[in-house]
């Protein structure tokens, strides 16, 4: 599995983003509040380095998506949205 963030140009406070797994496609805009998610999403890649559970909370207003790493036992990581 490759999983592929990309992100469109911001406006007002929000950021279409585009992410891709295998043959799964998903494209979302985010606010930027009450937290910044791509902050979130540079410290959860940080933390996946050092093989901890990360997760990116997507803030869409009202509602989110949540974006869950987890480190598997052969080598690799599992995420979910």
């Amino acid at each position: 599995m490759k999983l592929k963030c990309r992100f469109g140009i911001p406006q007002h406070g929000w950021l279409p983003i585009f992410i891709t797994c295998d043959d799964f496609q998903h494209e979302m805009k985010v606010s930027d509040m009450p937290v910044n998610s791509v902050d979130m999403l540079i410290q959860a890649l940080s933390r996946i380095l050092d093989g901890v559970d990360s997760k990116v909370w997507w803030h869409l207003k009202p509602a989110n998506y949540t974006l869950d790493f987890v480190p598997q036992e052969v080598g690799g990581y599992n995420y979910s949205i």
